[in-house]
């Protein structure tokens, strides 16, 4: 299936390439195409690569989904960077599990585990308490009640409270510095109040933030268990942690939360052609129903891409 997807993938691409290169020799006979030929070969021609990865990336999930089946980080969709060399670049993509995170907009509605699960995460991640009370502020109905810090600064905001609709808006949040939203970002998502967490995706920091009465041990014999064989279900889930901590650890754990199965997910996109790039977000849902149809949520705006890793 893996290999199909990636097939899948490549093929999108190679034909959205070639409809490229006979539009750009057509253009080229005049003047006029000329021109545009140029300009195509900037940021228009990145963003039409980003285009064609995000038609494609639907086909991916809808590839990777079976009914009655799980989702897990052995799934093409989790394999890291998928990458298609292109004329003169490259195009990637990498997707994540929005289900695997800890979802803030439960601090919209004051639910006591979930902050105390917050407050776990942020101790663990060595993010002051001061923080999370400022998001809890920020997220509550009606927004913080003290404004001021929001008025004063040099693009000033009023911040009206609420559930967000995308992780970025937390970058508001008093107190959130770039280095710690960046420290934060991989653990926390902002998603529908009744959206579980996918015990097969969820790294350990979240494991450990939702079940404090595990220590580092047992966290890692579940990321162990779930390597092996992932969760088929939140019913096989269960079962399997009764038979690794007995029936009376099952007592504290949020069990009716957990899940299997993902319907979220992120694709951040790169395009890079001779030395330019452009990087691209998309938020999809996939449907549980037949045939697991994705579609996009939405797209954020296409953004000059910084170096990868240990690139120049």
């Amino acid at each position: 299936m893996r290999r199909e997807a990636g097939f899948v993938l490549l093929n999108a691409l190679v034909v959205v390439i070639a409809i490229t290169a006979i539009s750009a020799a057509v253009l080229v006979l005049t003047a006029e195409g000329r021109a545009r030929l140029t300009a195509a070969q900037g940021d228009a021609q990145l963003a039409l690569y980003l285009d064609a990865a995000e038609t494609l990336i639907p086909q991916i999930l809808e590839t990777e989904w079976e009914e009655d089946g799980s989702d897990h980080l052995d799934e093409i969709w989790a394999s890291g960077d998928l990458t298609v060399p292109i004329d003169r670049g490259v195009v990637s993509v990498r997707m994540t599990d929005l289900q695997g995170r800890l979802n803030a907009n439960l601090l919209n509605i004051e639910d006591e585990r979930a902050e105390a699960e917050f407050r776990r995460l942020f101790e663990a991640l060595g993010l002051p308490p001061a923080l999370l009370d400022a998001l809890r502020r920020y997220l509550a109905e009606g927004g913080p009640p003290n404004v001021s810090a929001y008025l004063t600064r040099r693009n000033p905001i009023l911040p009206g409270g609420g559930i967000a609709a995308l992780i970025d808006q937390l970058k508001q949040v008093e107190g959130m510095t770039p280095a710690r939203f960046a420290r934060l970002e991989p653990f926390v998502a902002v998603l529908p109040y009744e959206v579980s967490l996918n015990a097969n995706t969820a790294p350990p920091e979240v494991l450990a933030a939702v079940m404090p009465e595990f220590g580092t041990p047992q966290i890692a014999q579940i990321v162990a268990e779930r390597t092996g064989e992932p969760f088929a279900s939140a019913v096989d889930f269960r079962l399997r942690m009764a038979d690794l901590f007995g029936e009376e650890a099952l007592q504290t754990l949020p069990l009716e939360r957990m899940t299997a199965r993902t319907s979220y997910f992120e694709a951040r996109i790169r395009a890079e052609i001779d030395g330019r790039a452009l990087s691209r977000r998309v938020i999809l849902h996939r449907s549980d129903k037949k045939d697991g149809k994705t579609r996009r949520l939405f797209s954020l705006p296409d953004m000059p891409a910084l170096p990868p890793p240990g690139g120049e």
